[in-house]
């Protein structure tokens, strides 16, 4: 069940407090828990559970030995909406999910205001 969502094209962790908020307002009880990928395995997403005494359950990174480019070494430029590699390659939207009777577009204020 998605009781929250956001997009930050940058960052997943960097929404973490919104994300937080927004369960805030549509699940009455505080969680306790909250299961993350290892996406979200950084200081500033273990802190804030912490300040919420949320038991957080998430994997640690995994090593990205072999792997030529790190995700943080992407850069989006939002004017042109292209990411940068490091490599000096743009890398171009190939395809984009359309509205269908199988899908909906939800609307960014469809669970509360912060």
């Amino acid at each position: 069940m998605i009781i929250a969502y956001v997009v930050d094209v940058m960052s997943e962790t960097r929404v973490m407090p919104t994300l937080l908020n927004q369960s805030d307002c549509v699940v009455p009880s505080q969680q306790r828990q909250l299961l993350l990928d290892t996406g979200y395995f950084t200081d500033s997403v273990i802190h804030q559970a912490l300040a919420r005494d949320i038991d957080l359950l998430c994997s640690p990174k995994k090593s990205t030995m072999g792997a030529p480019y790190h995700k943080k070494q992407f850069h989006y430029d939002e004017q042109a909406d292209v990411y940068h590699c490091p490599a000096g390659e743009r890398l171009h939207r190939i395809s984009h999910i359309q509205k269908s009777e199988h899908s909906r577009e939800a609307s960014p204020h469809a669970f509360c205001d912060e």
